[in-house]
C-alpha cells in the first residue's frame, strides 16, 4: 500500500521520501495555479466550518482566514515562493495521510507490513 512513500529515521520517526515529495509537489504545481494551491492549503489548515456551530465560530473562521492571507502576503515580501510552499505542504499532507493508513493497518494486524 504506500510503503514506498516513507521510511524510518534512526530515532524511529516516520520520514517522507524527499524525491517522492518533490515529484508530488511538482505534479500539484502543474495541475493548479498558485492561488488555487494556496486556497487548497488554507482549506486543509482551516477547513470551512471547522469551528462548527459554536458561538463566535464564524468570526473565528474569518479571523483565521485573515491571518493566513496576511501570512501569505508577508512571506511573499521576503521572497518565499508561496506556490512551492503550498504544493510541498499539500504533497506532504497527502503522503502523511497514506503513511498513517499503513501504520494503522499494521498496528491493527500486529505485523509491520500487514497480516502474515
Amino acid at each position: 500500500m504506500g510503503n514506498e512513500l516513507y521510511g524510518w529515521s534512526d530515532d524511529k520517526k516516520v520520514v517522507l521520501d524527499p524525491d517522492l515529495l518533490n515529484d508530488a509537489a511538482s505534479r500539484l504545481k502543474q495541475q493548479n495555479e498558485g492561488s488555487k494551491l494556496f486556497e487548497q492549503l488554507q482549506n486543509a489548515l482551516a477547513p470551512p466550518g471547522a469551528f462548527g456551530q459554536i458561538e463566535g465560530g464564524a468570526s473565528a473562521q474569518t479571523r483565521l482566514s485573515h491571518v493566513l492571507a496576511s501570512l501569505r502576503t508577508e512571506l511573499s515580501k521576503v521572497g518565499l515562493d508561496m506556490e512551492d510552499l503550498a504544493a510541498r505542504t499539500l504533497a506532504a499532507r497527502e503522503m502523511a495521510i497514506k503513511a498513517n493508513a499503513d501504520t494503522t493497518h499494521a498496528a491493527n494486524s500486529g505485523a509491520p507490513n500487514g497480516p502474515r
